[in-house]
């Protein structure tokens, strides 16, 4: 095989890995916000065991709604 024809077959390679991140970007995109609402929910349960645990889950997901709320709701509302 040439080496021209090598670095030919890489470089597509390299195009159709990009088109395939791009897409799942876009794929994911809509939901990114809202996992990471619940991530945040659930690491609060990790970390405080105790019976406080519910208190410290609302205000966090309070503090989440409050600053990302609004990507969050604008990213639902989205095309169906």
């Amino acid at each position: 095989m040439r080496r021209g024809q090598r670095n030919n077959n890489r470089r597509a390679e390299e195009m159709t890995f990009e088109k395939k991140r791009s897409a799942n970007k876009r794929s994911y995109s809509r939901e990114s916000v809202h996992s990471e609402f619940v991530i945040v929910r659930f690491q609060v349960r990790l970390f405080f065991p105790e019976k406080r645990s519910i208190i410290e889950l609302d205000v966090i997901s309070l503090w989440v709604i409050k600053h990302y709320g609004h990507k969050l709701f604008s990213n639902l509302k989205g095309d169906k």
